[in-house]
């Protein structure tokens, strides 16, 4: 059985935008920067991830993925019940923490 790109260490991942980030976000960051073809960020669990890499090959299509690009995508990602291999990923596309406006 052959695994999907997403899961193979060579696959594309996070961390690929084209936009300089900074090391933490606030939500209007993460929308101001979010563009859907350069940048994609999202916001899961309080913490911000670069997707633009992994849109063209998510599982579940890239319409999904951009359904949530620049938002919280908290409670989608939880509903779906993603693999440990998913988590795992999703770790390499971490790009900082979400903080409040002034923080």
């Amino acid at each position: 059985m052959s695994l999907h790109p997403f899961f193979n260490s060579s696959a594309g991942g996070g961390k690929s935008s084209k936009t300089p980030l900074p090391s933490k976000f606030t939500m209007a960051d993460v929308k101001r920067l979010s563009n859907r073809t350069d940048t994609c960020l999202m916001v899961i669990n309080n913490n911000v991830y670069d997707v633009t890499g992994f849109r063209m090959s998510h599982p579940g299509g890239e319409d999904i993925l951009l359904r949530f690009v620049g938002t919280d995508a908290t409670a989608a990602y939880k509903r779906v019940g993603h693999s440990r291999r998913a988590h795992e990923f999703l770790k390499q596309c971490y790009v900082g923490p979400l903080v409040q406006p002034d923080g």
